[in-house]
C-alpha cells in the first residue's frame, strides 16, 4: 500500500505543486502530463493494495483458528478478509464501495483484539516465563 498507492498519491500532489509554480506553460504542461499518468494508474494500484492486504488478513485469520487467539478474533478477521476482498473490486464495480467503510471498521476491531492478545502473550508469568497458550 505504501509503496504503490501512497507513492502515487504523493507524486500527484508534488507534481501539481510544481505545475502551479512552473515558469512557463511548457513546464506546466509537462508536470500535468506526469501527474495524469500517476492519476491514471492509481485505481489499479489501489485495487492491488486492497486485495492483497485483504487476502493476507483472511489467511492470517484462518491460521488464528488453530492458534492462541479467540474464535471471535479469528472469525472477525475472516469476515474482514472476505468483505474487504469483495470491496476491493469497487474499482471495477463502483457499487461495491459501500463495503469499504464497514470492512475498515471491522478491520480496526480485529486489529485491536489481535493486538490485545499479542500483548497479553508477551507478558511475563511468574518466574520470567511468557504467558501460557490459552485462548483469549
Amino acid at each position: 500500500d505504501v509503496a504503490i498507492t501512497e507513492a502515487n498519491s504523493l507524486t500527484i500532489v508534488t507534481l501539481t505543486q510544481h505545475a502551479a509554480t512552473a515558469a512557463n506553460a511548457t513546464q506546466q504542461a509537462s508536470y500535468m502530463a506526469a501527474a495524469n499518468y500517476a492519476l491514471a494508474t492509481l485505481p489499479l494500484a489501489t485495487f492491488y493494495s486492497w486485495v492483497i492486504s485483504s487476502i493476507g488478513v483472511l489467511i492470517i485469520s484462518i491460521v488464528m483458528l488453530k492458534g492462541n487467539f479467540s474464535k471471535l478474533t479469528a472469525y472477525l478477521g475472516i469476515v474482514t478478509g472476505i468483505v474487504a476482498t469483495v470491496a476491493s473490486f469497487y474499482v471495477f464495480v463502483p457499487a461495491l464501495l459501500v463495503l469499504a467503510t464497514p470492512s475498515l471498521l471491522v478491520f480496526g476491531i480485529w486489529c485491536m483484539l489481535a493486538g490485545i492478545r499479542l500483548y497479553r502473550l508477551s507478558k511475563p508469568q511468574g518466574t520470567g516465563e511468557t504467558a501460557t497458550v490459552t485462548a483469549a
